[in-house]
């Protein structure tokens, strides 16, 4: 599978996890798409931003009612 984006295409890996777990929160069964980011950390360290450990999509985030608090650069997630 491929992924477009400014930076040009990717490939992106789908990969069937059998819990997820994002700090005190386990999601159970859950699937997960997988894809390289240097260049994207090097473009945004570059930047003088922040490194990117991964991207968090929509389609999980909808799940729970999400608090980010970017001062504390932290994320709440609430199940509803």
């Amino acid at each position: 599978m491929q992924a477009a984006g400014i930076g040009g295409n990717q490939s992106l890996f789908s990969l069937d996890l059998e819990n997820l777990a994002l700090g005190g929160l386990d999601t159970g069964p859950a699937t997960v798409f997988a894809m390289n980011l240097s260049d994207l950390r090097k473009t945004l360290e570059s930047a003088g931003s922040r490194a990117v450990d991964g991207i968090i999509g929509q389609d999980f985030l909808a799940r729970y009612s999400a608090i980010l608090d970017i001062r504390r650069s932290k994320l709440y997630l609430h199940v509803r």
